[in-house]
Formats: C-alpha cells, sequence, structure tokens
C-alpha cells in the first residue's frame, strides 16, 4: 500500500502582511488627525481678532494668522513674512524690542509692553504680549499677540482730555459741586469744595459724604433728603445743611441738588451746587442784633425821656415849691428879727416858722433830692450795662447756680426757703452778667414770697433749638398780667409804697443784658399762685 505525503502551506507571510496593513493605517490615521489639529489650529488662530505672529529662537518668523497679515497689508508692509527675520518685516521696532525677546528666551517669563510705534506716518498703539513656548524644558519659540488699541487709546485721551477740560471750568465756579454716588460717596468734587471742606480732592473723593463731611446733629435730616431724592420723591429746591471741615468748625451751606439718571432713566446719584452763606448768615445776625440794640437803645431813649419829663419833673417840682415855700419862711424871719423886740405873737410865729415849716420844707426838698439822685444813678447804672466789656466763654451753669444759691444762703436759711436745683447744661455768655442775671431772679423769688406760705424756688434748663433754656420758678405773689411786660420798663415798680424798696432796674438791666448776648428773657405768671421767669442763653 503505498502512503502519500500531504503537504502543509505555512501562513505566516499573510500574518505580517496584515500587521504591515494595520501599521500603515494607524499612520494614516495620525497624519489625519493632525491635519485636522493643524487646520483647527490655523481655523483657530486666524479667527482671532490679535494679531499673531511665532518667531523662533533666531527671531525668524514661522507662523502668523490672518488678523496679522491684514495687519500687514494695512500699512504696506511684507504680507508673506514667513522665514523672514523679525527686524526684516518691521524695519521700525527699537533695540528694546530686542532685547525683550531675548530676555523672554532666557527666562522662560512672559512679557507685556505698551508700544507706541510710528509706521507710514501713522502712529500705533499697541498692547503686545510675547508668551514662550516650550520643548523639553527650553524656550523654542516665542508667540507674539497683539491688541490694536490706538482708537481706544485715543478715546481716553479724548475723555480725560474732555473731563480735565470739565474739571476746570468746576474749578472756576466760585460754589461747590459735588457728585454723590447711590451710596452717598463722592464721586468727583471740584476746587472749591476742597478749599471749604479744608482736604486735597483726593482724600475727598470716594469717601461717604454724610459719616465723613456732616456734623452728626445733621446725619439723619440730611441723610432721610438725599434718600428720597435717590426714589425718585421730590425734595425741596433747596436746602441747607452745615458741613464739617478738616478743622472741626462748621460751615453752613445752602444746596441746589439735581437728580442723575443712566441712559436706562435709572437713578444713580445726585448732582448738587452748594454756597457757603456761612458769613453772609452771620452778617445777617450781626445785623438783626445791631437792629435790636438799636431799638433798645431807643427804648431806653423814649424811657428817659419819659423818666426826665414825668418821674423826674415830679420831684422837681416839689423841690421848687418847698424851696419857696422856705424862702418865705426865711423872709418872715428876717422881717420879724428886724422889727426889734418881738411881741408874744410874733415869737411863736417865729417858733413855728424854725420849728415846724422850715424843717417840713426842708424834709421835702431833701427827698426831692434823694429821688432825683436815685433816678441819675439808676440811668447811669442802666447806662454802663449798655457799653460793659464782654468776655464770653463757655459757662458750668451747675458750678454757677451753685455759687449764687452758697451767697444766698443766709437770706434762704432764714426764711426757710426750699430751693430746687436740677442739673442743667452749660450754655455761652459773660460770667458776670449772667451771674447777675440769676442773682437778680433768685432774689427777687425771695423778696417777693408769699406772706402765707413757705418760699419754694425751682431751677431746670433745657435744650431748645439755639438757646439753652433756664427756668427759675417761685411760689410767690405773683404778677398781674396788665404788668406782665410793663415790669421790664426802666423805673417800673409794681407796688412803690410797699416793703421791698428798690428803684426799678433789676428786670430792665436782666433784659439789657440779655439784649446784648443774643438771649431773651419772658415771665409766666398768676397773681397769688407764683411766677416762672424764662432766660434764653446761646448754645455752646
Amino acid at each position: 500500500m503505498r502512503k502519500e505525503r500531504r503537504k502543509t502551506k505555512v501562513s505566516c507571510p499573510s500574518v505580517k502582511h496584515s500587521d504591515s496593513v494595520h501599521s500603515n493605517n494607524h499612520a494614516s490615521k495620525i497624519e489625519q488627525i493632525l491635519r485636522q489639529s493643524k487646520q483647527q489650529y490655523r481655523t483657530t488662530i486666524d479667527a482671532l481678532d490679535s494679531a499673531i505672529h511665532v518667531v523662533d529662537r533666531d527671531l525668524r518668523v514661522v507662523l502668523i494668522n490672518a488678523t496679522m497679515q491684514n495687519w500687514l497689508k494695512r500699512f504696506e508692509l511684507r504680507t508673506d513674512p514667513v522665514g523672514m527675520m523679525l527686524f526684516e518685516v518691521f524695519p521700525f521696532l527699537s533695540k528694546r524690542v530686542l532685547q525683550e525677546y531675548r530676555q523672554v528666551f532666557e527666562t522662560g517669563q512672559p512679557e507685556n509692553t505698551l508700544e507706541t510705534t510710528r509706521v507710514g506716518g501713522c502712529e500705533i498703539i499697541t498692547d503686545t504680549r510675547k508668551i514662550p513656548v516650550f520643548e523639553d524644558g527650553h524656550v523654542v519659540r516665542i508667540v507674539t499677540v497683539m491688541h490694536d488699541i490706538t482708537a481706544q487709546k485715543k478715546t481716553e485721551k479724548a475723555l480725560q482730555f474732555a473731563n480735565d477740560q470739565m474739571q476746570k471750568y468746576l474749578d472756576i465756579a466760585e460754589v461747590i459741586l459735588v457728585v454723590l454716588d447711590a451710596e452717598g460717596k463722592v464721586s468727583m468734587i471740584n476746587r472749591k469744595g476742597g478749599e471749604i471742606l479744608g482736604y486735597d480732592l483726593s482724600e475727598i473723593e470716594g469717601r461717604n459724604w454724610f459719616e465723613t463731611f456732616l456734623p452728626v446733629s445733621d446725619r439723619q435730616r440730611t441723610r432721610e433728603s438725599f434718600d428720597q431724592l435717590m426714589q425718585g420723591e421730590l425734595g425741596p429746591e433747596s436746602f441747607e445743611n452745615p458741613v464739617l471741615t478738616r478743622s472741626g468748625a462748621e460751615r453752613l451751606i445752602t444746596w441746589h441738588n439735581t437728580i442723575m439718571r443712566d441712559t436706562e432713566g435709572n437713578i444713580i446719584g445726585t448732582l448738587s451746587s452748594g454756597e457757603d452763606i456761612t458769613d453772609r448768615r452771620q452778617a445777617e445776625k450781626e445785623r438783626d442784633r445791631l437792629l435790636r440794640s438799636l431799638e433798645n437803645k431807643n427804648e431806653e431813649l423814649r424811657s428817659i425821656v419819659y423818666v426826665a419829663s414825668h418821674d423826674m419833673r415830679s420831684p422837681l417840682v416839689n423841690v421848687q415849691g418847698f424851696a419857696g415855700e422856705l424862702q418865705k419862711a426865711c423872709q418872715q424871719v428876717r422881717e420879724l428879727l428886724a422889727a426889734g423886740s418881738l411881741s408874744p405873737d410874733q415869737q411863736e410865729i417865729l417858733r413855728h416858722l424854725l420849728e415846724q415849716e422850715i424843717p417840713e420844707d426842708l424834709r421835702f426838698i431833701l427827698a426831692g433830692s434823694e429821688k432825683l439822685d436815685i433816678l441819675v444813678g439808676g440811668l447811669l447804672h442802666l447806662s454802663r450795662v449798655g457799653t460793659m466789656a464782654m468776655d464770653i466763654e463757655l459757662l458750668d451753669m451747675n458750678d454757677m447756680f451753685g455759687r449764687i444759691l452758697r451767697s444766698l444762703h443766709f437770706q434762704i436759711q432764714q426764711i426757710g426757703a426750699v430751693v430746687r436745683l436740677e442739673k442743667v447744661p452749660p450754655c455761652r455768655g459773660d460770667y458776670r452778667m449772667v451771674n447777675q442775671i440769676f442773682s437778680n431772679l433768685i432774689d427777687n423769688a425771695i423778696k417777693y414770697r408769699h406772706a402765707e406760705r413757705s418760699c419754694s424756688i425751682d431751677i431746670s434748663g433745657v435744650l431748645q433749638n439755639e438757646h439753652i433754656v433756664y427756668s427759675v420758678s417761685d411760689n410767690g405773689v405773683g404778677i398781674e398780667p396788665q404788668h406782665h411786660q410793663k415790669v421790664f420798663e426802666i423805673f417800673h415798680r409794681l407796688h412803690p409804697d410797699g416793703p421791698v424798696k428798690g428803684e426799678g432796674l433789676g428786670l430792665t438791666i436782666i433784659k439789657r443784658i440779655l439784649d446784648r448776648l443774643d438771649g431773651f428773657v419772658e415771665l409766666q405768671s398768676e397773681l397769688e399762685k407764683g411766677t416762672t421767669f424764662i432766660v434764653g442763653l446761646p448754645t455752646p
């Protein structure tokens, strides 16, 4: 039996062919991916608004994007610079730029520069960033990204010029001009505002207006008015409030406010013009004070004329009349003495003249003279009040009332009076004059006490507007309503023949002193129930 030998085919070559085909396909795919990646990369950088060019370590241009190409074309430079040296493409670049590239290659740190270059007679301003590209830890290329900001810079320069011009115009104005944002912070203020506040403009801008430049007492009221404006509510056309200067002094400003809105009509702040009226207001107060002083002088003059024509005439008539009677009596004495020996009747007449008529006439003459002396002395006293020098200072009224009560301690203790003194605020005034005011008022409360009840005196004081108002109240005899104003007239006395002696000048002098101190005096009284004198003096 014959055996056949079967031949076996080896398939190894076919396996190797398959691996080769697979390898070729893989390489093809990689190439395709790379081509797509490169195309996407080109598409991406060409779509950028920034002008981009890439240089190698020899500063040879290896890549530019479409924006860079358009930029070169616009300035009539080489539009196909790839492969050219950077300084051949841009011959106008300075040595500083070369140094910047070298520094990026050496340090590996990006470099940002703002460059101004003249190309074809045009000035170009670019914001340039040089970014290193690394391979194996070394910088092999630099990507330069350029933003043309020429138009932006020109706009900024124009805006800055406009702002500078506006600031000059604002600084010329002789009023404060201040812009506040919606939060009340200072966005802008002119030179006049800085001068009045005593700050440099840089120290004011950005600070909260209400918390920094207003006195504490006015912050809430002024802030509420500002908030109304921010809410679109119609506020007052003008507004007065003091501002606080760097030195701590206050200046009174009258404001005119305008609402500021954005392009959509939203309220974003206020523009206010303010006039410093401190000096004018003080001048007005001084004018009013002088007018009051003039009126008081005229009133005093009218009172003096009245006293001279009425009160002084009465004692003068008595002096003249009784002087005539005395003259007649003296004539009778001379006649009797000239007759020689006197008869009993003549002796009786002479005795009557010497012991009764003449002494009585002399008493009336002396009484009239004394009255005239009191009137003239009172007028001199009153005139001194108007010319007395004043030293205005802050007065501790608790200490002053304590001193006054200690000086009257004997009288108070003697009549068993009860005096209640509350803690009172300080005021401004002349110490001697203010002391005289309250010494007289407390002394009057003691003198004009009610005979049927123990004397009670209450002293208090509170702040009211621009004055500290003090009250001295008693439970004395009181004053009838028709005399409430007359008691302040010169030489007016409620009870001329009463037990309390005086010139009728105490309250007149008090009123005169308060006129000089820019204060006031009023009274509230009810007959048989008591009197309250109310005295207002300037705040500290």
